[in-house]
Protein backbone atom coordinates (compact mmCIF):
# COMPACT_ATOMS: atom_id res chain seq x y z
CA UNK A 1 0.00 0.00 0.00
CA UNK A 2 1.45 3.54 -0.94
CA UNK A 3 2.31 5.73 1.78
CA UNK A 4 0.15 8.92 1.87
CA UNK A 5 2.12 11.89 3.89
CA UNK A 6 0.52 13.92 6.11
CA UNK A 7 0.78 17.86 5.94
CA UNK A 8 0.71 20.19 8.95
CA UNK A 9 0.53 23.34 6.75
CA UNK A 10 -3.01 22.98 6.04
CA UNK A 11 -4.47 26.43 6.96
CA UNK A 12 -6.86 28.05 4.40
CA UNK A 13 -5.79 29.61 1.42
CA UNK A 14 -2.42 28.04 1.17
CA UNK A 15 -0.88 25.88 -1.08
CA UNK A 16 -0.88 23.00 1.10
CA UNK A 17 -4.23 23.20 1.36
CA UNK A 18 -4.98 23.36 -2.12
CA UNK A 19 -3.10 20.27 -2.74
CA UNK A 20 -4.88 18.60 -0.27
CA UNK A 21 -8.50 19.58 -1.63
CA UNK A 22 -6.61 18.49 -5.38
CA UNK A 23 -6.38 14.86 -4.37
CA UNK A 24 -10.09 14.52 -2.71
CA UNK A 25 -11.11 16.31 -6.22
CA UNK A 26 -13.00 14.68 -9.10
CA UNK A 27 -10.78 16.08 -11.07
CA UNK A 28 -8.17 14.42 -9.68
CA UNK A 29 -9.93 10.99 -9.23
CA UNK A 30 -10.90 11.23 -13.08
CA UNK A 31 -6.89 10.94 -13.96
CA UNK A 32 -5.61 7.96 -15.57
CA UNK A 33 -4.20 5.86 -12.70
CA UNK A 34 -0.87 6.18 -14.37
CA UNK A 35 -1.24 9.76 -14.57
CA UNK A 36 -2.11 10.52 -10.57
CA UNK A 37 0.85 8.05 -9.89
CA UNK A 38 3.29 10.08 -11.61
CA UNK A 39 2.04 13.60 -10.91
CA UNK A 40 1.68 12.69 -6.72
CA UNK A 41 4.83 12.95 -5.99
CA UNK A 42 5.68 16.23 -7.79
CA UNK A 43 2.87 17.77 -6.16
CA UNK A 44 4.01 16.31 -2.87
CA UNK A 45 7.22 18.37 -3.29
CA UNK A 46 5.49 21.43 -4.31
CA UNK A 47 3.89 21.47 -1.30
CA UNK A 48 6.61 20.88 0.58
CA UNK A 49 8.21 23.69 -0.36
CA UNK A 50 5.56 26.11 -1.06
CA UNK A 51 2.78 24.75 1.15
CA UNK A 52 2.85 27.89 3.92
CA UNK A 53 2.46 30.18 0.79
CA UNK A 54 -0.86 31.92 -0.37
CA UNK A 55 -2.73 30.68 -3.42
CA UNK A 56 -4.23 33.90 -4.29
CA UNK A 57 -0.51 35.63 -3.95
CA UNK A 58 1.06 33.20 -7.35
CA UNK A 59 1.49 35.12 -10.21
CA UNK A 60 2.60 33.71 -13.55
CA UNK A 61 6.57 34.96 -13.16
CA UNK A 62 6.49 32.47 -9.97
CA UNK A 63 5.75 29.83 -12.04
CA UNK A 64 8.12 30.37 -14.47
CA UNK A 65 10.66 30.91 -12.52
CA UNK A 66 10.05 27.84 -10.90
CA UNK A 67 10.06 26.22 -14.28
CA UNK A 68 13.48 28.37 -15.43
CA UNK A 69 15.23 25.79 -12.65
CA UNK A 70 14.41 22.42 -14.48
CA UNK A 71 16.81 21.72 -17.60
CA UNK A 72 14.95 18.65 -19.17
CA UNK A 73 12.35 19.68 -21.63
CA UNK A 74 10.42 17.07 -20.53
CA UNK A 75 10.35 16.93 -17.31
CA UNK A 76 9.55 21.40 -17.59
CA UNK A 77 6.48 19.67 -19.69
CA UNK A 78 5.81 17.14 -17.12
CA UNK A 79 6.02 19.75 -14.23
CA UNK A 80 4.16 22.29 -15.99
CA UNK A 81 1.24 19.70 -16.73
CA UNK A 82 0.80 18.06 -12.87
CA UNK A 83 0.87 22.26 -11.37
CA UNK A 84 -1.39 23.10 -14.41
CA UNK A 85 -4.31 20.49 -13.15
CA UNK A 86 -3.51 21.97 -9.54
CA UNK A 87 -3.94 25.43 -10.30
CA UNK A 88 -7.47 24.69 -12.47
CA UNK A 89 -9.28 23.28 -9.33
CA UNK A 90 -8.12 26.36 -7.15
CA UNK A 91 -10.39 28.75 -9.70
CA UNK A 92 -12.35 30.64 -8.95
CA UNK A 93 -12.70 30.06 -4.92
CA UNK A 94 -8.90 30.01 -3.98
CA UNK A 95 -7.58 32.41 -7.06
CA UNK A 96 -9.23 34.21 -10.09
CA UNK A 97 -7.01 33.17 -12.43
CA UNK A 98 -4.92 30.32 -13.36
CA UNK A 99 -1.30 31.58 -12.93
CA UNK A 100 -0.19 28.92 -15.30
CA UNK A 101 -2.65 29.92 -18.76
CA UNK A 102 -0.77 30.88 -21.94
CA UNK A 103 3.05 28.96 -20.57
CA UNK A 104 4.21 26.58 -22.76
CA UNK A 105 7.09 24.48 -22.76
CA UNK A 106 8.98 24.08 -26.13
CA UNK A 107 9.78 20.36 -26.50
CA UNK A 108 12.25 18.68 -29.35
CA UNK A 109 10.10 17.50 -32.41
CA UNK A 110 9.65 13.77 -32.87
CA UNK A 111 12.16 14.10 -35.62
CA UNK A 112 14.24 15.73 -33.55
CA UNK A 113 15.48 12.66 -31.28
CA UNK A 114 18.91 11.27 -31.60
CA UNK A 115 18.21 7.88 -33.74
CA UNK A 116 20.33 5.01 -32.09
CA UNK A 117 23.13 3.83 -34.56
CA UNK A 118 23.73 -0.07 -34.96
CA UNK A 119 26.98 0.63 -33.17
CA UNK A 120 25.27 1.90 -29.91
CA UNK A 121 22.81 -0.68 -29.85
CA UNK A 122 25.70 -3.35 -29.71
CA UNK A 123 27.34 -1.22 -26.85
CA UNK A 124 24.61 -1.18 -25.27
CA UNK A 125 24.15 -5.10 -25.34
CA UNK A 126 27.47 -5.91 -24.63
CA UNK A 127 27.58 -3.73 -21.33
CA UNK A 128 23.75 -5.07 -20.30
CA UNK A 129 23.84 -8.85 -20.30
CA UNK A 130 20.19 -10.54 -20.47
CA UNK A 131 18.81 -11.12 -17.22
CA UNK A 132 19.02 -7.60 -16.57
CA UNK A 133 15.91 -5.06 -16.33
CA UNK A 134 18.42 -2.59 -18.73
CA UNK A 135 18.70 -5.08 -21.37
CA UNK A 136 14.79 -5.83 -21.48
CA UNK A 137 13.60 -2.30 -21.30
CA UNK A 138 16.12 -1.79 -24.24
CA UNK A 139 14.39 -4.76 -26.62
CA UNK A 140 11.24 -3.53 -25.51
CA UNK A 141 11.64 -0.31 -26.98
CA UNK A 142 13.70 -1.21 -29.62
CA UNK A 143 11.70 -4.55 -30.46
CA UNK A 144 8.11 -3.06 -30.20
CA UNK A 145 8.51 0.52 -31.01
CA UNK A 146 7.16 1.27 -27.20
CA UNK A 147 7.30 4.40 -25.69
CA UNK A 148 7.92 4.44 -21.71
CA UNK A 149 4.33 4.60 -20.56
CA UNK A 150 3.50 1.00 -22.33
CA UNK A 151 6.96 -0.83 -21.19
CA UNK A 152 6.31 -0.39 -17.41
CA UNK A 153 2.75 -2.28 -17.67
CA UNK A 154 4.16 -4.95 -19.82
CA UNK A 155 4.26 -8.65 -18.37
CA UNK A 156 4.28 -12.23 -19.08
CA UNK A 157 0.87 -11.75 -19.60
CA UNK A 158 1.29 -9.66 -22.66
CA UNK A 159 2.94 -12.74 -24.37
CA UNK A 160 1.27 -15.87 -26.18
CA UNK A 161 2.10 -18.49 -28.87
CA UNK A 162 0.16 -17.87 -31.99
CA UNK A 163 -1.73 -20.30 -34.36
CA UNK A 164 1.29 -20.66 -35.96
CA UNK A 165 3.54 -21.63 -33.00
CA UNK A 166 4.69 -18.11 -33.44
CA UNK A 167 5.50 -15.99 -30.08
CA UNK A 168 3.51 -12.95 -30.34
CA UNK A 169 2.92 -9.99 -27.66
CA UNK A 170 -0.51 -7.32 -27.23
CA UNK A 171 0.60 -3.55 -26.56
CA UNK A 172 -2.20 -1.19 -25.10
CA UNK A 173 -0.95 1.64 -26.70
CA UNK A 174 -1.30 4.94 -25.23
CA UNK A 175 -1.91 8.51 -26.48
CA UNK A 176 -4.65 7.55 -28.86
CA UNK A 177 -2.84 5.31 -31.04
CA UNK A 178 -4.21 1.84 -31.80
CA UNK A 179 -3.19 -1.51 -29.73
CA UNK A 180 -0.90 -3.53 -31.78
CA UNK A 181 -0.35 -7.53 -31.14
CA UNK A 182 2.67 -8.36 -33.16
CA UNK A 183 5.55 -10.50 -33.69
CA UNK A 184 8.48 -11.07 -30.90
CA UNK A 185 11.43 -10.95 -32.03
CA UNK A 186 14.26 -13.81 -30.71
CA UNK A 187 16.33 -10.72 -29.07
CA UNK A 188 12.66 -9.82 -27.17
CA UNK A 189 12.07 -13.39 -26.62
CA UNK A 190 15.54 -14.21 -25.07
CA UNK A 191 15.36 -10.87 -22.90
CA UNK A 192 11.69 -11.86 -21.81
CA UNK A 193 12.30 -15.50 -20.82
CA UNK A 194 15.98 -14.46 -19.28
CA UNK A 195 13.31 -12.29 -16.14
CA UNK A 196 11.55 -13.46 -13.37
CA UNK A 197 7.99 -13.86 -13.49
CA UNK A 198 7.22 -13.44 -10.43
CA UNK A 199 5.39 -9.83 -10.73
CA UNK A 200 2.81 -8.65 -13.11
CA UNK A 201 5.29 -6.62 -15.13
CA UNK A 202 8.42 -7.22 -15.95
CA UNK A 203 10.37 -3.37 -14.86
CA UNK A 204 9.73 -2.79 -10.71
CA UNK A 205 11.11 -1.16 -8.24
CA UNK A 206 13.85 -1.69 -5.60
CA UNK A 207 11.00 -2.58 -3.30
CA UNK A 208 8.57 -4.14 -5.59
CA UNK A 209 5.67 -3.05 -7.83
CA UNK A 210 5.41 -0.93 -11.05
CA UNK A 211 7.45 2.10 -12.35
CA UNK A 212 6.20 4.99 -13.21
CA UNK A 213 6.91 6.51 -16.73
CA UNK A 214 8.97 9.35 -15.61
CA UNK A 215 10.91 6.78 -12.72
CA UNK A 216 12.00 4.84 -16.13
CA UNK A 217 12.75 7.44 -18.07
CA UNK A 218 15.32 8.34 -15.26
CA UNK A 219 16.62 4.70 -14.99
CA UNK A 220 17.13 4.29 -18.72
CA UNK A 221 19.53 7.63 -18.95
CA UNK A 222 21.40 6.26 -16.12
CA UNK A 223 21.47 2.79 -17.93
CA UNK A 224 22.85 4.11 -21.03
CA UNK A 225 25.35 6.44 -19.19
CA UNK A 226 27.01 3.76 -17.48
CA UNK A 227 27.22 1.87 -20.69
CA UNK A 228 29.00 4.18 -21.86
CA UNK A 229 26.56 5.75 -24.46
CA UNK A 230 26.48 9.74 -25.06
CA UNK A 231 23.55 12.23 -24.08
CA UNK A 232 21.71 11.79 -26.40
CA UNK A 233 20.93 7.98 -26.48
CA UNK A 234 17.88 8.14 -24.76
CA UNK A 235 14.48 6.31 -24.78
CA UNK A 236 12.53 8.05 -27.19
CA UNK A 237 15.12 7.20 -29.61
CA UNK A 238 14.93 3.50 -29.31
CA UNK A 239 11.18 3.97 -30.83
CA UNK A 240 12.59 6.17 -33.67
CA UNK A 241 15.44 3.68 -34.76
CA UNK A 242 12.65 0.78 -34.73
CA UNK A 243 11.01 2.65 -37.07
CA UNK A 244 13.97 3.58 -39.13
CA UNK A 245 14.85 -0.22 -39.74
CA UNK A 246 11.16 -0.80 -40.88
CA UNK A 247 12.11 1.70 -43.42
CA UNK A 248 14.99 0.47 -44.38
CA UNK A 249 14.27 -3.20 -44.78
CA UNK A 250 11.21 -1.80 -46.98
CA UNK A 251 7.91 -1.11 -45.14
CA UNK A 252 5.71 1.23 -46.07
CA UNK A 253 3.67 4.01 -43.86
CA UNK A 254 0.86 1.71 -43.10
CA UNK A 255 2.79 -1.29 -42.08
CA UNK A 256 5.00 1.10 -39.77
CA UNK A 257 1.17 2.11 -38.58
CA UNK A 258 0.48 -1.19 -37.71
CA UNK A 259 3.41 -1.59 -35.86
CA UNK A 260 3.83 1.27 -33.47
CA UNK A 261 -0.24 2.16 -33.78
CA UNK A 262 -0.17 5.37 -34.71
CA UNK A 263 -3.47 6.58 -36.76
CA UNK A 264 -2.09 9.63 -38.66
CA UNK A 265 0.02 8.90 -41.86
CA UNK A 266 1.08 12.26 -40.82
CA UNK A 267 3.34 11.22 -38.02
CA UNK A 268 4.12 7.75 -39.83
CA UNK A 269 5.95 10.35 -42.39
CA UNK A 270 7.90 11.54 -39.92
CA UNK A 271 10.24 8.13 -39.11
CA UNK A 272 10.36 7.86 -42.86
CA UNK A 273 12.00 10.46 -42.73
CA UNK A 274 14.22 10.43 -40.70
CA UNK A 275 15.43 7.37 -42.60
CA UNK A 276 16.94 9.76 -45.58
CA UNK A 277 20.20 10.57 -43.56
CA UNK A 278 21.07 6.50 -43.30
CA UNK A 279 23.00 5.65 -46.23
CA UNK A 280 21.56 2.55 -46.60
CA UNK A 281 18.68 3.86 -47.91
CA UNK A 282 20.64 5.23 -50.97
CA UNK A 283 22.71 2.09 -51.15
CA UNK A 284 19.04 0.11 -51.45
CA UNK A 285 17.76 2.53 -54.08
CA UNK A 286 21.17 1.66 -56.05
CA UNK A 287 20.78 -1.71 -55.80
CA UNK A 288 17.42 -2.22 -57.22
CA UNK A 289 18.41 0.25 -60.19
CA UNK A 290 21.29 -1.94 -60.18
CA UNK A 291 19.36 -5.44 -60.40
CA UNK A 292 16.83 -3.68 -62.71
CA UNK A 293 19.91 -3.16 -65.03
CA UNK A 294 21.33 -6.69 -64.75
CA UNK A 295 18.07 -8.25 -65.78
CA UNK A 296 17.42 -6.36 -69.24
CA UNK A 297 18.55 -8.06 -71.81
CA UNK A 298 22.29 -7.12 -73.51
CA UNK A 299 23.00 -5.00 -70.67
CA UNK A 300 26.75 -3.98 -69.67
CA UNK A 301 27.38 -2.95 -66.46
Amino acid sequence: MAKIRLHCRTAPGTISALVANYFKSAAWLGLAQDTRQTRRPLLERFQEQHGDKRVALLRREHIEKMLDKISSPAMKDHWLRSVRGLMKSGVPLMLKVDPTTGIKVKQPKPGGYHTWSRAEIAQYRAYWPLGTQARLVLEFGLQTASRKGEIVRLGPQHLYVGQNGEWRIKIERIKGSRDVDIRVSSELLAACQAMPKTDLVYIVGQKGGALSKITLGHLFAQWATEAGLPEHCRMHGLKKSSMVEIVLAGGSAPELMAVSGHRSLKVAQTYIEAAFDRPELADGAFDKVRSKRERHVGYVG
